[in-house]
């Protein structure tokens, strides 16, 4: 792999898609999922728990924020679209990264056949995809409940002082 230094160290030539690109904030986690493998362990960073850390943030936090668009105007076919498409993106990434432990896999592709499969232009069939979003959120929150290593690994995700290690070093191989 082609390598340039950044802040003393090495850090990857692949980069990130340009923010102009409407499946920017939907790919992303799958660029940062590389970057933990490549650097994070240079870091100091368990990058095998990070990364589970990050899956399970973005289910249980941040994976909405494709529904609430559409939710709030269908009259927008553009914004119906790309909320989709960047869902869809998501839930792959979710599922095919290689931490996501199986149970969890599972429940991802159960909902991920509603989200995906649905018309999300009729408001009846978007209530059944938010339906399996809501239920996809509280079957991950109760197995974090339940299983130590999966609220170990999403509060060590979270953990600030873990944070202040590596984001400096992603925010220049980023570009912030």
């Amino acid at each position: 792999m082609n390598e340039n230094r950044l802040s003393g160290i090495e850090q990857p030539q692949y980069r990130p898609l340009s923010r102009d690109d409407p499946m920017h904030w939907a790919s992303l986690p799958r660029t940062q999922t590389m970057w933990f493998r490549d650097v994070g362990p240079r870091l100091g960073i368990d990058a095998p728990k990070m990364i589970l850390g990050q899956v399970l943030n973005k289910i249980v936090e941040d994976d909405a924020n494709a529904y609430t668009l559409v939710h709030s105007d269908f009259s927008d076919s553009g914004t119906i679209t790309i909320s989709k498409k960047k869902a869809a993106i998501r839930l792959s990434w979710e599922i095919e990264t290689l931490e996501t432990p199986p149970a969890i896999r599972k429940v991802l592709r159960e909902a991920q056949t509603i989200i995906t499969e649905a018309d999300w232009h009729d408001p009846e069939a978007f209530e059944r995809v938010k339906g399996a979003q809501e239920n996809l959120v509280a079957k991950v929150t109760n197995m974090m409940e339940e299983d130590t290593t999966l609220r170990e690994a999403y509060l060590y995700a979270k953990d600030r002082e873990v944070q202040n290690k590596w984001q400096p070093f992603w925010n220049e191989f980023y570009g912030r």
